[in-house]
């Protein structure tokens, strides 16, 4: 996760290995990608369509 400390982030979550906590956070990043891009495309028929 992005500019959270994965040490701190794996002793929150408890996990023994760190690979674990670093597993966790790509998901997260992944998720939140899809999601901003979802958020933040055009929709079907262009922006100005939309608007109409």
């Amino acid at each position: 996760m992005r500019g959270m400390d994965l040490k701190v982030l794996q002793e929150i979550l408890g996990h023994s290995d760190i690979r674990t906590t670093m597993t966790y956070a790509k998901i997260v990043d992944e998720y939140k990608h899809k999601v901003m891009l979802e958020v933040w495309s055009p929709p079907e028929g262009g922006l100005i369509e939309h608007i109409r």
